[in-house]
């Protein structure tokens, strides 16, 4: 009986031949197929920073310069910011889709839902979200509409019309910081707010986790997830702001 057991197991050069020859080929295979395609890396050549972009004119200096020794994971990242600006900028006949795609989160962007129970939630509600609608109100001259009800149709015809308007009047650098915040946070009026400088990403990170907060109130947090989370959303505001910020 130990004779047979022990033949189950090949010796150890055969064990290691075994993973070099077999194993290690089908992980490299399978990293090929499941790791998502390379974000496209403009070089220095293709972006040019004007001079009111200062702070993110310093952060592409920086990592231009960093990526000569070496192209770490969050170099990438900043890299990747202006990808969107040159496809704006070379592409028009892509703007009118970003914008369409943008407008969608509208219709189901959270600070237009209400809940009138659980105090907490109220508060934060109270605290983070209706400045903002205000300010969009009175900046824009729009309705938005409001609701306590999950089942909500869609904001009105003439309010999408008018922020379409607002978002061709973004430049390029404040439109790449208008897509990246509505893709992180899936809020089309924080994002808004964000990339007229209204908000800093400290505060549009509070307001975009308004319900998280209030479930870590009321069940607690949950390790290695809400952290990761709470950061994650910080990283990706902060270069939007960077972007949007005219100093």
């Amino acid at each position: 009986m130990f004779r047979v057991v022990c033949s189950l197991y090949p010796p150890s050069r055969s064990l290691s031949t075994f993973r070099t020859r077999t194993i290690a080929p089908q992980l490299r295979r399978l990293a090929s197929i499941a790791a998502p395609p390379p974000l496209p890396l403009p070089r220095p050549h293709q972006t040019t920073v004007p001079p009111c972009r200062g702070g993110a004119a310093l952060l592409t200096d920086r990592v231009a310069r960093a990526a000569r020794r070496r192209v770490r994971d969050d170099a990438r990242r900043l890299r990747a910011l202006g990808a969107p600006h040159v496809r704006s900028t070379r592409w028009a006949g892509l703007r009118a889709e970003v914008r369409a795609a943008l407008l969608k989160y509208l219709d189901s962007d959270t600070t237009c839902f209400y809940q009138d129970y659980l105090d907490p939630l109220v508060c934060l509600q109270d605290t983070h979200w209706k400045p903002l609608l205000a300010w969009a109100r009175g900046t824009f001259g729009i309705g938005l509409l409001t609701s306590e009800l999950v089942l909500f149709s869609s904001q009105p015809a003439a309010t999408k019309a008018a922020l379409d308007k607002v978002l061709q009047g973004l430049d390029p650098w404040q439109m790449t910081a208008m897509e990246r915040a509505t893709y992180t946070t899936k809020y089309f009026i924080i994002a808004l707010v964000l990339a007229h400088g209204r908000l800093t990403a400290e505060e549009a990170a509070l307001a975009s986790q308004v319900e998280v907060a209030s479930q870590i109130e009321h069940w607690g947090e949950v390790e290695d997830t809400h952290e990761v989370d709470y950061h994650d959303v910080r990283r990706h505001l902060g270069s939007a702001a960077c972007l949007s910020a005219s100093v």
